[in-house]
């Protein structure tokens, strides 16, 4: 019970500082009115630009999943399906405690092992980080290219290298470490073996020819999220430039990938949006409306897209796709 007591009492922390975060937000720098404000005159033009950018990403996040499973009869539309409720779940329940339902879904409805998909996830989630940090710098070096130390630059840059090397090297490092656990319990066979599995699987996912395929679909579904940000800005009449928004922005969606995040991730990732969006020149209501109306706009489509999709699902699983050795179809 004390480990499920540790998680409540860290969930609670976690809803109770989003839940401060975003009253201290709306109420003490006038960001609620300036949100009320700017939403009253929202162009429906840029508005519907970005449905069709989102619903593009969405296309994008799909299909890099179908690129990480093994070969085989993966229907797009499904996988579309179970990507677009998983994100919608993922958008709703805090700390990321979404993540948890993919595996579900790819079970339920494309019959994959539990481990499989969350290596999915576990490749999936560093790539998106390791972009996320590469329009950061690209954004850094654009906006403040007069400021920046090369020392600064040298530090974001090693990290950056330090995640390639991580999702690289992460089957050799997750091996290494296995023959490490099996050396000091050899009587823990279980873990060991779903260990072996999970290996396999990064064996087939760090492939040369699917992480290329996968890098490049993260690379296309973040930066058509980072237009998506900047047609919704252009909607309520904050008319940035994208180097703007690809350094601004990513401050909001770093605070978004950590699971330390309440409902909906409303607080936490608003806080830092404002602090991004500081940082390149928007008075601070204009930084804390801004990120409250791309915050809930998103929610919006992901919960609209998910809803649509969930009779697609359909009954059955896409049966012999996931059961099967993913390393003898390498």
């Amino acid at each position: 019970m004390l480990p499920l007591r540790r998680f409540g009492l860290g969930l609670a922390g976690a809803i109770l500082v989003s839940t401060v975060l975003l009253g201290y937000l709306l109420y003490r720098t006038g960001g609620l009115d300036r949100t009320v404000a700017l939403s009253r005159n929202a162009s429906g033009d840029w508005l519907a630009l970005s449905v069709g950018l989102y619903l593009l990403s969405n296309t994008f996040r799909a299909w890099r999943w179908r690129v990480l499973l093994p070969a085989g009869a993966h229907p797009r539309f499904k996988l579309y399906a179970i990507s677009s409720v998983h994100t919608m779940v993922n958008v709703l329940l805090p700390a990321r405690l979404g993540e948890l339902a993919f595996p579900v879904l790819m079970r339920t409805h494309a019959d994959t092992a539990a481990q499989r998909s969350l290596t999915m996830v576990f490749v999936a989630r560093a790539l998106d980080a390791i972009l996320l940090g590469l329009l950061f710098l690209g954004g850094a070096l654009v906006h403040f290219r007069s400021t920046l130390s090369g020392w600064t630059i040298a530090l974001i840059a090693g990290a950056l290298m330090g995640g390639v090397v991580l999702v690289v090297r992460s089957r050799a490092l997750l091996s290494w470490a296995l023959r490490h656990w099996e050396r000091r319990f050899p009587q823990r066979t279980r873990l060991a073996a779903l260990g072996r599995r999970v290996e396999a699987d990064l064996l087939v996912m760090t492939a040369a020819h699917k992480l290329a395929a996968a890098a490049a679909l993260t690379a296309a579904l973040v930066l058509t999220r980072y237009v998506f940000f900047w047609a919704t800005l252009h909607s309520i009449g904050l008319s940035l430039g994208i180097a703007a928004v690809a350094f601004g922005a990513t401050f909001g969606e770093a605070t978004y990938l950590l699971p330390l995040h309440g409902v909906a991730g409303l607080g936490t990732v608003e806080a830092g949006w404002t602090l991004g969006m500081s940082m390149v020149g928007l008075p601070l209501p204009d930084a804390v409306a801004s990120g409250l109306f791309v915050h809930v706009w998103s929610i919006v489509l992901a919960t609209a897209t998910g809803i649509l999709c969930l009779p697609f699902l359909g009954p059955a699983g896409l049966r012999g796709s996931g059961g099967s050795d993913m390393s003898s179809k390498a």
